[in-house]
């Protein structure tokens, strides 16, 4: 049985006595550690910190403190939404409570209602348990009551069903080490290029980086998505423009410039010579590169105008060094490539890059762990090995993986539901059966873009490896592919499931290879 503690009761019920009823429900399993009222978006809140006991951390999951916010007012509105935000980007909240889900307790009496409706369009949200302060009331001596609600928030959720682009930080899991490396690269002004086979996450990533440059104000970020027809379809110095009025926007400058083929280059490097006598930074990133490069598909312009338009670049970086950007992609021939049409490839030696891989096995493990226990999914060390290791820890294939066995196991078992090694190597060729279709939507720009790797590819994960070690002898194109003896560590589970795995694994192969045989 928890308890409200002393300095809670000393400071902030000794000038709101009329709250300790809405928070003695919550003592049947939190101890209530802190509590003020905080004023965010002209929204005067009350909030606390709830120290769960060690039952609802082993069956939710939970690892630090839980945030309760109490909104006194008799209708939903965003702001108060958009206030528990900033409460959680600032002390003490920042780092000390958990970040997945919140309780909410409001005088509304639709607030469920209107969570839903204003949740349903936005997946990243937080699990967000909502109360009416009525009906905590009314459960005081309910041990049940908040346990209750819990069950049915937590475990009637998919968490682990999301597959697009992560835009805030609430289900970004991993990645600590490469996301500082990257950002003090753009602290120092430093270009960066992360590549990357589909659904690795590298807008994600991208998203991320994006955010902590901005938290920490060390760049004005501008992000460019360069598959869209508005951007590829673009001449060079058309571009050029779209960001010169993104950049004058976001610094509050004038950017009254002629971007024309023949002016476009110079205009640039003025706007961005008048952020540096604003003593600013830019940092730029360019994701989805191969769309607006030598290598287009789409748009064929580009084969010409990639040399422009980073030749620019270039010059903007070298002369006025206030500027670098990011670049994401499929295959790094786009910065390795030498000669483009006959001239110096401006990307060349001037971009450092990496291959983003699959999660290493500890994030993989605390992925599964922080979002299946709130699901209700209890997954045991070796069963979570084994699912690092059958889908190489690819974030989406993972991922869906365990969706699928949340909806098979949901409508055969009651949660919470034990997952060990055994259940998921019953499990696991039904599952893959469920997932060859996004196995082929991974690769399908590698095929798009750069056939002779996805040859390469086809060849080892058919178990073609002769032929594969035949072509990696001569072939110039075999440092973007493959060398087996890097991968060993997947094999066994190609040669347990080669057809129904193959793609999967292929992927992983691809990354373990780029990464530590290039």
């Amino acid at each position: 049985m928890g308890n409200i503690r002393k300095e809670v009761r000393d400071t902030y019920l000794m000038d709101h006595p009329e709250d300790e009823s809405m928070l003695t429900p919550f003592l049947s399993g939190f101890f209530v550690t802190w509590g003020r009222q905080r004023k965010e978006y002209n929204a005067l809140l009350k909030v606390f910190f709830l120290s769960p006991e060690n039952h609802l951390k082993e069956t939710y999951g939970f690892e630090n403190e839980i945030m309760l916010v109490y909104a006194p007012f008799p209708t939903m509105e965003p702001r108060t939404l958009q206030a528990v935000e900033q409460i959680y980007a600032q002390s003490p909240a920042k780092g000390r409570v958990e970040t997945l889900n919140y309780f909410l307790v409001s005088d509304a009496p639709d607030v469920r209602e209107w969570l839903d409706s204003y949740t349903s369009s936005r997946q990243e949200s937080r699990i967000i348990v909502s109360f009416t302060k009525q009906e905590l009331e009314q459960h005081r001596g309910n041990a049940w009551f908040i346990r209750n609600r819990l069950d049915e928030q937590f475990f009637g959720r998919d968490l682990f069903n999301y597959s697009l682009p992560l835009v805030e930080d609430t289900y970004f899991f991993g990645r600590q080490q490469l996301l500082m490396e990257y950002y003090d690269s753009v602290r120092r002004r430093e270009n960066k290029a992360i590549f990357g086979l589909r659904k690795t996450g590298k807008t994600s990533f991208l998203f991320k980086l994006k955010r902590l440059i901005e938290t920490e104000k060390v760049a004005t970020a501008v992000y460019i998505d360069c598959k869209q027809p508005d951007i590829r379809k673009s001449r060079w110095h058309e571009l050029l423009e779209e960001i010169a009025t993104e950049i004058a926007k976001q610094l509050n400058i004038s950017a009254d410039f002629e971007f024309t083929e023949r002016k476009g280059s110079k205009s640039f490097f003025q706007l961005v010579q008048r952020v540096k006598e604003k003593n600013r930074t830019i940092c730029l990133f360019f994701d989805e590169i191969e769309f607006v490069s030598f290598v287009a598909k789409l748009d064929e312009h580009w084969h010409e105008d990639f040399v422009d338009f980073w030749q620019t670049m270039w010059s903007c970086q070298s002369q006025l060094k206030n500027f670098s950007f990011v670049i994401a992609g499929v295959n790094p021939s786009v910065v390795e490539t030498d000669i483009v049409n006959g001239v110096q490839n401006p990307l060349f030696g001037i971009v450092p890059h990496r291959y983003l891989t699959g999660f290493a096995e500890e994030e993989v493990r605390t992925m599964i762990k922080s979002l299946g226990k709130r699901m209700g999914l209890q997954f045991s060390y070796d069963a979570i090995t084994a699912i690092f290791h059958w889908y190489g820890g690819h974030p989406l294939l993972t991922r869906l993986s365990c969706s699928w066995l949340n909806t098979v196991l949901s409508m055969e078992q009651n949660k919470p539901i034990k997952i060990d090694q055994h259940l998921f190597s019953q499990s696991k060729k039904r599952c893959d059966n469920e997932l060859m279709f996004y196995c082929g939507h991974v690769v399908s720009e590698l095929r798009e873009f750069y056939p002779d790797e996805y040859f390469m590819l086809e060849l080892f994960s058919s178990g073609q490896e002769s032929d594969f070690s035949e072509l990696a002898e001569h072939a110039s194109y075999v440092r973007h592919g493959l060398d087996h003896n890097s991968v060993h560590p997947l094999m066994p589970p190609m040669a347990a499931g080669r057809a129904a795995v193959a793609g999967a694994v292929a992927v992983v192969a691809v990354a373990a290879a780029r990464a530590s045989g290039r």
